[in-house]
């Protein structure tokens, strides 16, 4: 449901409300809404979880990954 949005997903959806966009509008509200696995009844966050799969499971530091050349 569109009230129930909240945050990145809310302004997305409001965004594309107020430019017309009803498809993109209601698309959001699946992104971010919530699903139920079919396996074991649980309900969680879209988005969460597809940030979670498509994470680096570990920061690259930019510093530790730079090649000290003052040797």
């Amino acid at each position: 449901m569109p009230d129930e949005l909240t945050g990145a997903g809310r302004w997305m959806h409001d965004t594309a409300t107020a430019g017309g966009d009803m498809l993109l509008a209601e698309g959001l509200t699946y992104l971010f809404g919530q699903a139920t696995c079919g396996l074991c009844g649980s309900t969680f966050d879209l988005a969460d979880r597809f940030e979670a799969e498509n994470s680096p499971h570990q920061p690259i530091d930019p510093i530790v990954a730079r090649t000290d050349r003052s040797t």
